[in-house]
């Protein structure tokens, strides 16, 4: 059985910020006000970075 990942994907468009981490990082920003929040694999990670970095957001990775 393979096991897959779950990231967390944090999104602020009033600063063009991006943040991705991991379970701990979702459990930080689980109750943000301001932003959105995405849980999504892998591939889809990847994805959508590529799409915030042609809009010029600014990528950052968190551990905690």
């Amino acid at each position: 059985m393979k096991v897959r990942k779950n990231y967390v994907l944090f999104i602020n468009p009033m600063l063009g910020v991006a943040y991705y981490g991991n379970s701990k990082f979702g459990r930080r920003v689980n109750n943000v006000t301001i932003g959105k929040v995405y849980d999504c694999t892998f591939s889809e990670l990847k994805n959508n970075i590529k799409l915030l970095l042609k809009r010029n957001y600014s990528i950052f990775k968190r551990n905690y």
